[in-house]
C-alpha cells in the first residue's frame, strides 16, 4: 500500500471517528488524521513531520512498539486485521478545522537538513563534533559552532 492510499483511507476513517494504525515493521503507525486523533484521545505521543515528495505535503505521523500495544490500546474498542487497527472512538465531534488548526500550533515544522550560507553552521551537539579548530557560542538557545579549519560528521 503506497503512502497515498494510506493517507486516503486514514482521512475517510476519521470522518467516521475511528482511528487507523499501520503496521510497519516493529511499530503501529498512524498518520496525519489518525495521529492527531491519537493524541488526543488515546495517549499523548510525539508526532513527527516529514515532506513526503511523492504526495507533495508534509506527513504527520506517530509510531509505538507493537509489544506495547496491549498497554497503549487497554480500555479502547478495536480491531485488529490485515496489518490494521481501527480503533472505533464514538466520539463524533472531528473537526477538520481542528485538525489543521492542531498541525500549524502543535507539531513542529521539519528543521530544512540544507547548511546554511556562510561559515556558521546550525546544528545538534550530537551530530556534529569540532576537530582541532572552532567554538561553540550560544545564541538565544541554539547552539552555534563556528567554522575555522575542521568538522567531523557523525552519523
Amino acid at each position: 500500500m503506497t503512502i497515498a492510499e494510506k493517507l486516503q483511507e486514514v482521512s475517510f476513517y476519521a470522518k467516521e471517528d475511528k482511528l487507523l494504525l499501520y503496521s510497519e515493521g516493529m511499530f503501529w503507525k498512524a498518520y496525519q488524521e489518525a495521529a492527531y486523533l491519537f493524541v488526543k484521545y488515546v495517549r499523548n505521543y510525539q508526532v513527527n513531520s516529514n515532506y513526503i515528495k511523492k504526495v507533495q505535503t508534509d506527513v504527520y505521523s506517530l509510531g509505538f512498539p507493537k509489544p506495547s500495544s496491549s498497554k497503549v490500546l487497554a480500555g479502547l474498542d478495536y480491531e485488529e486485521s490485515d496489518g490494521r487497527i481501527v480503533i472505533t472512538l464514538g466520539t463524533d465531534n472531528f473537526l477538520v478545522s481542528d485538525y489543521i488548526q492542531w498541525r500549524t500550533e502543535v507539531v513542529p515544522q521539519p528543521v530544512p537538513a540544507r547548511r546554511p550560507s556562510g561559515d556558521t553552521l546550525l546544528c545538534e551537539l550530537p551530530l556534529f563534533v569540532p576537530y582541532y579548530y572552532g567554538y561553540f557560542s550560544n545564541i538565544s538557545g541554539k547552539f552555534t559552532y563556528h567554522l575555522s579549519k575542521n568538522l567531523i560528521i557523525l552519523g
